[in-house]
């Protein structure tokens, strides 16, 4: 910050707070909303981009960037489906230690295929796959995202149904 006028400052600052917390999933609807919103408003007559529009898409990039593990090849979905569900069965873990609440979702450990499976699907197909549409309707060179995020449902749900028929 040093150097830069004070006005200038405060806006990269509000900038970087408002792309951080759009991570947080309690916000989730209200970007995907806002991007339907854009996709509705680019049918019509074209206007000029405003503070709020750009201010809007960078959340929702960022956002899309936090969903994006879905939505990469299988090597790399699986890989990192894995290491988040450890890091939420551990903090599961320690909240329970600790006495305290924790979300059931995060209990399972990664090596339970089945568990792991079953929230894979769920979060791809019902949180992830809905925005990144969104974006690529509104940004057709991420078509293959989306085509990439169905492709990997379906291999979940292949493993899934392996390991249910081997009782794992």
């Amino acid at each position: 910050a040093k150097g830069m006028e004070t006005a200038a400052f405060s806006q990269l600052r509000k900038s970087v707070v408002g792309v951080i917390l759009a991570t947080d999933m309690q916000a989730h609807s209200r970007f995907a909303s806002g991007l339907r919103e854009l996709l509705d408003k680019r049918d019509g007559e074209p206007e000029e981009p405003t503070t709020a529009h750009r201010e809007l898409l960078q959340e929702c990039v960022v956002k899309a960037a936090d969903l994006a593990n879905p939505a990469f090849c299988w090597e790399l979905c699986q890989d990192w489906a894995r290491r988040i569900t450890l890091e939420f069965h551990n903090q599961a873990n320690r909240e329970k230690a600790r006495g305290l609440p924790f979300m059931d979702f995060m209990e399972h450990h990664p090596d339970n295929t089945v568990a792991l499976c079953k929230l894979q699907i769920g979060f791809s197909s019902f949180v992830v796959a809905p925005y990144w549409k969104l974006l690529a309707e509104l940004f057709p060179k991420l078509k293959s995202r989306p085509e990439q995020l169905d492709s990997n449902v379906e291999e979940w749900k292949r493993i899934k149904a392996a390991a249910e028929e081997a009782g794992a």
